[in-house]
């Protein structure tokens, strides 16, 4: 017998589209055509894009002819899956497209521990489907057998029963796999580090129940299995049964004793050659240890099925019989020292509140269409304005500036619908390339200007593309009508890019803008009060504050009754609504709201700013000094949003990186929010990178890097010059490093600055403990003790009134006591008051 080691090919490619599975090809199996000029809109299978409007796409696991398989996030359920995608150019294929539904039929009806779990089936838009698998950490057996070919007994053993469990478990639903080889089992791990066999992939699985009398898909002049697995009458193109899947597991069980199939060669034919010619080595002589169980192994590869056991449960029984006992669990750490095999642990954010209740999930449907494609619109301008139409709710933010009434063409028809389907997929760059086609064709209409300018805007905003996103924002305003649905969208991200690079002016004329279309009777379009809401953050975060509080009273008038607005509109409004709470000091009040926006627009299947929000949910459990439940959210919200390229990513570094500063990963913090500096001044966001100046600098007070944290304070309160909120604590930093230096007057200078701010801002989002600290703590080491016990008793009033506002004791205890500016306020106010 031939002993070397050769890649198992497939004699149609590897459905599963293993990369280590290389295709074995010749005239008599032929490849699907690919018509480019068919499939040139399609979409390019990356990490990013989003799937059925809630599967976002992380990494490429594995990919193949037939298929790619992605590890992708379930947004609604907020899960990692496998989510195996058929590649689109194959949906004119009939023939393909049921052998894939057919996988997904096959693994969905057989319900055992050791076949993997299909968690859902859905059928795309261009008529090719997506099966979700749940996400198994492990290694396949092929691994395993590549890294310590020769397995003791008791390995063999608790790896092959399993399997044959589950197969077993198949038969009895009438599906045979057809395909059984290493590389389709799984060795997942169990928290408990117990190792559990998995059977994936039912590319080519024999569905007898559902196949019938009818001609099945395997076709005269093409084979479908892996040569050294495959057996006789597979191998010749005649019926199989369960007892092919016999032969398999034999074969399988041969190189698990031996480190080498049964049959091999130079070449696929010649192997095939072997499986229907030849006569297997006997085990015994090539493992001795095999002895007992070599008859029984040696019966599941006789040439004629009739000689095999009837069924998997009989060759399971006349394997335990030989094992005398043999059969044991098998955990990671028996063969992690060879294989070393990873753990793949997704730790669960604990409840931040138990005020707040978590939702119980319920199961998903087992096959879901994906949302239907957004219709085209032929004519804005022409429209009725949206007075006339009564109040609609808008529920979906998938280009949300759509009517409801609006004529429709062919989807495919016009590049500027395929601009708009690449961003609702959150294809970015792909929506920015189609809508700058869509610009630059001949006569192009002011409608498909204003819309394609909209996609941009759009995109750049989500990139962190700011400069560009405000021309492109100001140019989609020109167009709309005033009023439209569209309108608001441009103003909204006209708002959303110059907030982010801070320009006040703009919020202001907006604001006088939107106030102007209330008196005149035409605020009655539900877009309305989003246009409110997304000023409201910004005129917040810019220092305008009782704007912002008109906006939001605005908002609200227009909002009508709790329930009449759709899932965006109100996501909207708590978003308005969370970033004021913020301002206050309500963290409870702060956090609730950005949980219930993140759930809102998941189910507006807005997946972006679900995401964003999610990462908020972090910032609001950091700034509680709940620093471990913040970074596993941070990190997982990261874990989402890098991968669709979204500048919030930045932020949610730069909040990762101070949590992680805070339970002694100091070193990986500065790392951290160093790389969301360099963002922050791509992005020309200003006052961001000021606020991770200020973070930077209190990592290095901890490393007692005094200078460089002076400089970074310095440079902070410089570019804060017209953001207050930021300025006031960038200053409360200087100050605090000035008094370390033992610079009592200067940092009395400082802090007096900060504290002027805070006044008349009436609140701060972030910093304030530190503010009246380092205020209280100046005029103490200038000699002005009275001065500071006044100002020590008001600053412990003020963090006394917050932390009541925190429902639970608990939480109000590692409010006050993890957080390192309210611990040493209690300790100076301890001092310097007595109590």
């Amino acid at each position: 017998m031939a002993t070397k080691r050769r890649p198992h090919a497939p004699a149609s490619q590897d459905p599963m589209g293993n990369p280590d599975v290389a295709a074995f090809r010749d005239g008599s199996f032929p490849e699907p055509e690919v018509s480019s000029e068919r499939t040139a809109h399609l979409v390019t299978f990356s990490p990013g894009i989003v799937i059925a409007g809630k599967f976002a796409l992380q990494r490429m696991i594995a990919a193949g002819s037939m298929g790619t398989v992605f590890e992708a996030r379930d947004t609604f359920v907020e899960r990692n899956v496998a989510l195996k995608l058929m590649h689109p150019h194959l949906a004119s294929d009939p023939e393909l497209v049921a052998r894939f539904r057919r996988e997904a039929q096959a693994a969905a009806r057989i319900q055992h521990p050791n076949v993997v779990t299909v968690l859902e089936v859905g059928k795309r838009r261009d008529g090719t489907f997506y099966i979700v698998h749940e996400l198994l950490a492990g290694r396949t057996l092929r691994h395993v057998l590549e890294t310590n070919p020769r397995r003791a007994v008791g390995e063999i053993l608790s790896i092959a029963l399993p399997i044959m469990g589950g197969l077993a478990a198949a038969h009895a639903c009438g599906i045979v796999h057809r395909d059984i080889k290493p590389e389709n089992i799984i060795l997942s791990v169990t928290p408990s580090g117990e190792l559990v066999p998995k059977i994936v992939d039912f590319g080519i699985a024999k569905m007898s129940s559902q196949e019938g009398g009818k001609k099945g898909l395997t076709h005269f002049g093409m084979i479908m299995g892996t040569p050294h697995y495959m057996a006789p009458e597979q191998a010749l193109g005649g019926s199989v049964d369960m007892r092919t899947d016999i032969w398999a597991m034999g074969a399988m069980l041969f190189e698990m004793f031996t480190g080498a199939p049964p049959f091999d060669g130079d070449t696929p034919e010649e192997v095939l050659r072997k499986v229907v010619a030849e006569e297997p080595p006997r085990l015994s002589s090539l493992a001795p240890e095999a002895a007992p169980f070599a008859e029984v192994i040696h019966r599941a590869l006789k040439k004629n099925p009739a000689d095999r056991p009837p069924t998997m449960e009989i060759f399971t029984e006349a394997l335990l019989g030989a094992s005398q006992g043999g059969h044991r669990p098998l955990f990671v750490t028996s063969i992690e020292a060879t294989d070393q095999i990873t753990l793949k642990i997704t730790m669960n954010p604990m409840p931040p509140l138990s005020a707040l209740e978590s939702e119980d999930r319920a199961s998903l449907p087992p096959v879901e269409e994906e949302p239907e494609p957004p219709t085209l619109r032929v004519s804005m301008t022409s429209l009725e304005p949206p007075h006339a139409q009564g109040r609609a709710r808008l529920g979906q933010s998938e280009m949300e500036w759509r009517a409801a009434d609006t004529i429709t063409v062919p989807y495919e028809a016009d590049r500027a619908a395929e601009a708009e389907r690449l961003l609702s997929v959150n294809a970015l760059r792909d929506a920015i390339e189609r809508a700058r086609v869509a610009m630059s064709t001949r006569d192009v209409s002011p409608d498909v200007g204003a819309r394609m300018s909209l996609v941009e805007a759009i995109a750049r905003c989500w990139l962190g593309e700011y400069e560009s996103a405000a021309n492109a924002a100001h140019q989609a305003l020109v167009h709309f009508e005033r009023g439209t649905t569209g309108w608001h969208a441009a103003l909204g991200h006209h708002l959303i890019a110059n907030g982010h690079l801070g320009r006040k002016t703009v919020i202001s004329v907006s604001a006088k803008e939107l106030t102007a279309l209330e008196d005149q009777g035409e605020a009655t379009n539900p877009a309305h009060v989003v246009s409110c809401c997304r000023l409201v953050l910004f005129a917040v975060r810019l220092g305008q504050v009782r704007l912002a509080e008109r906006s939001l009273e605005q908002a609200l008038r227009h909002a009508g009754r709790p329930g009449d607005a759709g899932p965006f509109v109100a996501a909207w409004l708590n978003v308005a609504r969370g970033e004021l709470s913020l301002h206050r000091g309500d963290l409870t009040a702060y956090l609730q709201r950005v949980q219930s926006a993140a759930e809102l627009f998941t189910s507006a299947s807005d997946l972006r700013n679900s995401c964003l929000q999610r990462a908020n949910v972090g910032n609001a459990l950091l700034l509680l000094g709940a620093y471990e439940q913040a970074v596993t959210v941070l990190r997982e919200s990261i874990g989402v949003a890098e991968p669709m390229q979204l500048a919030l990513v930045a932020g949610a570094k730069a909040n990762l990186g101070l949590a992680l500063a805070y339970i002694g990963g100091l070193d990986e913090g500065i790392v951290m929010t160093n790389e969301a500096l360099g963002q922050f001044r791509k992005q020309r966001n200003a006052r961001a990178e000021a606020t991770a100046l200020v973070y930077l600098s209190r990592m290095h007070v901890m490393k007692k890097r005094l200078g460089e944290a002076a400089v970074m304070a310095e440079e902070a309160a410089r570019l804060a010059e017209g953001i207050p909120a930021v300025r006031a604590h960038a200053l409360a930093m200087q100050a605090s490093i000035e008094l370390a230096n033992q610079r009592a007057s200067v940092a009395l200078d400082r802090a007096s600055q900060a504290m002027d701010i805070l006044k008349g801002l009436s609140g701060v989002e972030e910093g304030e403990s530190l503010i009246r600290l380092a205020h209280a703590a100046a005029l103490q080491a200038t000699g002005r003790t009275s001065d500071a016990k006044r100002r020590v008793e008001e600053a412990r009033a003020g963090l006394m009134t917050k932390a009541k506002r925190i429902g639970d004791e608990r939480w109000r205890q590692v409010f006050l006591q993890n957080d390192p500016d309210n611990a040493q306020l209690m300790r100076l106010a301890k001092k310097l008051l007595g109590h």
